[in-house]
This record gives structure tokens, C-alpha cells and sequence, in this order.
């Protein structure tokens, strides 16, 4: 974990639904209720929408499946943690 600014920083890597896998910088904010996915992040790891989409601020999110991520060699299975929240921008 790093901190730039005022925010705390983790790499993680993310195992794509075809098995390869990706790392990915994220925000980490322990007092959220979900983790939030940029669109790009979500379509590269292959996430599919798993419910209706939810509007707020001018954004839609949609809940979508979780992946199994990892940083170094500690795997983290987050299904049934946290939702997983992909964000989507509104045209």
C-alpha cells in the first residue's frame, strides 16, 4: 500500500473470468459498503451485471459478480464480502 495525497493506495491483481490475470490500482476505503470498479476495469475482467443498475450523483452502478483477487501471495476470495460494484458513466 502506498499514500498519495491523502489517499491509501493498493495494487491488486485480478483474475480474469479466462484465467489470465491483471493487476489494478485501487482507492482503498475501509469504511465503504462496496468496491467500486471503473467500467474499463470490470469489462476487461470479463464482470457481468447481476442485478439492476442503481443511480446516484449522476452515475449508474451496477452489481456484478466478484472476481478472486490477490496482492503478492495472499489470495482474497471477496464473493460474499463486500458487494462489487461496477461504474458506468451516463450519456
Amino acid at each position: 500500500m502506498t499514500v498519495e495525497g491523502n489517499a491509501p493506495i493498493v495494487t491488486l491483481i485480478f483474475k480474469r473470468m479466462n484465467g489470465t490475470t491483471r493487476s489494478a490500482r485501487l482507492v482503498f476505503d475501509s469504511g465503504s459498503g462496496a468496491i467500486i470498479l471503473d467500467e474499463s476495469l470490470a469489462n476487461d475482467l470479463g464482470l457481468k451485471p447481476t442485478g439492476e443498475a442503481v443511480t446516484d450523483g449522476g452515475m449508474r452502478y451496477l452489481p456484478t459478480n466478484s472476481p478472486v483477487t490477490h496482492s503478492g501471495s495472499y489470495a482474497k476470495a471477496c464473493a460474499g464480502r463486500r458487494k462489487k460494484l461496477r461504474r458506468c458513466s451516463i450519456s
